[in-house]
């Protein structure tokens, strides 16, 4: 669990990274704020983007995983509001669905307790500032409570510019200097020719909240987050210098690379990036009412609606000022109801039923623009995807007490999972083309054991399966990126099925040492992964979604808090993560190697010193080299474009000046590591 007084005292920019240091999570952040391609992933399930489909996360109580891919845009996420995190690793409750495969995670937000004012304003590196102001008050009751949140970078240049050239001679081109000799991530070679400008990110969250006590056994709460959000670039710079000491962006060149001469063509649009931007309401409601008896009811209604989330990238012949271009427009809502009632029945029993409902519509569409920043004048619409999902869920379970040293928890949980109106248009000479109607059902169970054999030892164990339909974009998007890469849908993908299991042990070694270990084992059936189609498309630039036969997930999850005196604490961290592909008949290639983007070791230790003046803590991590491939050919690391190992050290101090005041200086990757995950990372910032 992360508190509020974790996140006061480490000062981190994004919710994400408050999650740094908890056994068994891992993320994909390189980037600042401006990283739209990383997620949070847990036991042996990826951490990227449209991998976080499988790590349920929550918002008080209201999923927040996206209708198109299942991300989260954890960058929109407002921090000063945050009370708590929790954090539940593995499918091992029934009071979840079928993302909930790698683990859930749940974010609090503050509770409006008193009249209160707080203001907080950081500024550092790359002119990244945040500010936040929030304001509650409670009038009887009624509590009343607002915040305000804004986040702005003025980035820096995230990416290499390289193009691949060809053998030439001398003649028939501008003979250049300036170029820099690159290897990809597979052993090919291609040139850096200059730098894309500063990444420049910009982000404000507004959040009203009301909450009020209708009786002394029922209160009600609402909540509106709204959050706009985008990014793009400052101008680029061009390494390339003609013999009289001429930058050049333009032109056909040649240049000199270990004797060899080589020629290439570049244009102003090959140093360009793609601008995103996009906003997004979330719309909340519960009702608390005690049944008496020990029983109480939860009822929660939900919306999470992106209208309009847009990419624009640049064309052949655009400029940094804008320019033809393509235009992607991404919309997405997710509606979600549950009614939930518990009871305790004598003193042993803690009884949960309930029902819950998700309706989740999602769609994209491309359009050929002439002005890829601003949008101009649109083409007809030369691809779409859309599609809607139904899930309806009914579930059951019992925690019950044994015996003061037995607890033993169990429950069941059955899925539907309907989708329809699914439709695509892969390009603007073809009709728009319908598919059928599909639907699947699970029934999944758990079960868990919790030992107490003596005082300061616990011993858990956990069984249970679990369920999860694929996203509209796993079913219908089919992609072309400016790489020439082809990403294809597949409408007849089967839902992801997954036995699991986990044994644990919390041990307490005097009255200041607690370790916890845990070993679990993940056996999944229809694994939705993306693997290359080398029958449809022998370059290999094509892939399409399969249904992998089985893949094994198992690792291992160690922790340690150590209160070596009543001011220090230091609680270190380590996850073994080993996640394969088993039976792939589809893409048998890809038998016997790791998932991508899974980590197999992960490691952190994270130091906090407080006195009555100061507060210090520090933050270690490392995460080994992740593949980016399903077929892990991509083994040559620190090169644009791959994922690198790495180890960084954060740091933040906290000082009181007055009773209401206090000043923080901070500094992550203090030691100034340089690395590659796809991006380059920032070096130290303050």
């Amino acid at each position: 669990m992360v508190l509020r007084r974790d996140i006061e005292q480490r000062s981190p920019e994004t919710v994400d990274g408050a999650l740094v240091g908890v056994e068994g999570v891992y993320a994909f952040r390189v980037r600042g704020p401006a990283d739209n391609e990383m997620g949070v992933g847990m036991r042996g399930f990826s951490g990227r983007a449209n991998g976080q489909a499988r790590v349920l996360v929550l918002l008080d109580g209201q999923p927040i995983n996206n209708s198109y891919g299942g991300a989260v845009n954890w960058t929109a996420l407002p921090l000063g509001d945050v009370d708590r995190i929790e954090v539940v690793r593995g499918p091992f409750s029934s009071l979840y669905g079928g993302s909930a495969m790698g683990g859930v995670i749940q974010i609090l937000t503050r509770p409006i307790d008193r009249r209160s004012v707080e203001v907080s304003a950081q500024y550092g590196t790359h002119d990244t500032a945040l500010f936040s102001a929030r304001s509650g008050v409670r009038l009887g009751h009624l509590g009343l409570a607002g915040s305000i949140e804004t986040l702005n970078s003025g980035g820096y240049p995230t990416q290499e510019v390289l193009r691949t050239a060809t053998d030439s001679t001398a003649t028939g081109g501008i003979q250049v200097t300036g170029v820099t000799r690159y290897l990809t991530r597979t052993g090919t070679v291609n040139y850096a020719v200059g730098l894309r400008g500063n990444n420049t990110y910009d982000r404000y969250s507004v959040r009203a909240r009301g909450e009020y006590t209708l009786s002394s056994s029922t209160f009600a709460s609402v909540q509106f987050i709204r959050q706009s959000s985008t990014f793009g670039w400052d101008p680029y710079t061009t390494t390339l210098k003609t013999a009289d000491g001429q930058l050049l962006d333009t032109g056909t060149v040649v240049f000199q690379d270990d004797g060899v001469w080589k020629r290439m063509t570049v244009t102003p649009s090959n140093y360009l990036g793609v601008v995103i931007g996009g906003a997004s309401n979330l719309y909340q409601a519960q009702v608390l009412h005690s049944a008496g008896a020990g029983g109480e009811w939860r009822a929660q209604v939900g919306l999470s609606d992106a209208p309009r989330d847009y990419n624009g990238t640049p064309g052949a012949t655009a400029t940094l000022d804008g320019g033809p271009g393509s235009y992607s427009w991404q919309a997405n809502r997710g509606s979600f109801g549950n009614v939930q009632w518990s009871r305790t029945v004598r003193s042993s029993h803690a009884l949960t039923f309930g029902v819950d409902g998700r309706r989740d519509r999602a769609s994209i569409q491309t359009f050929t623009v002439t002005d890829y920043i601003n949008g101009g004048s649109f083409s007809p619409r030369e691809t779409f995807a859309s599609g809607n999902a139904l899930t309806w869920a009914a579930y059951a379970q019992d925690a019950y007490a044994v015996s003061s040293k037995v607890g033993l928890t169990f429950g069941g949980r059955y899925d539907y999972w309907r989708t329809y109106n699914g439709a695509s248009q892969k390009a603007v000479t073809l009709p728009t083309e319908p598919y059928a109607e599909r639907s699947a059902g699970a029934f999944t169970g758990k079960v868990a054991l919790v030992m107490q054999p003596r005082t300061g030892t616990v011993i858990r164990t956990s069984a249970g399966t679990a369920f999860r339909s694929p996203s509209v974009i796993d079913l219908y998007r089919d992609t072309r990126l400016s790489s020439g890469s082809l990403l294809l849908g597949n409408a007849m993908l089967d839902p992801e099925t997954m036995k699991s299991w986990e044994l644990g042990i919390r041990q307490d070694v005097g009255a200041h040492v607690a370790l916890d270990a845990a070993y679990y084992d993940n056996r999944i059936r229809n694994l939705i992964f993306r693997s290359v189609d080398l029958a449809l498309d022998p370059t290999g630039l094509t892939s399409r979604n399969l249904n992998a036969g089985r893949a094994r997930s198992r690792g291992v999850e160690l922790s340690t808090t150590v209160r070596a005196a009543s001011w220090f604490t230091l609680t270190p961290s380590y996850t073994f993560s080993d996640s394969t592909i088993v039976a792939n008949a589809q893409s048998p290639q890809t038998v016997g190697k790791q998932i991508p983007f899974v980590p197999r070791h992960t490691a952190a230790a994270i130091a906090t010193a407080t006195t009555r003046r100061l507060t210090l803590s520090a933050t270690a991590r490392y995460q080994s080299a992740v593949f980016a491939t399903d077929t892990n050919t991509d083994t040559t690391k620190h090169v644009p474009g791959t994922y690198d190992a790495f180890f960084e050290t954060d740091v933040a101090a906290t000082l009181p000046v007055t009773r209401h005041v206090s000043a923080s200086l901070s500094a992550d990757n203090l030691f100034d590591t340089h690395y590659y995950l796809f991006y380059r990372n920032p070096g130290r910032l303050l």
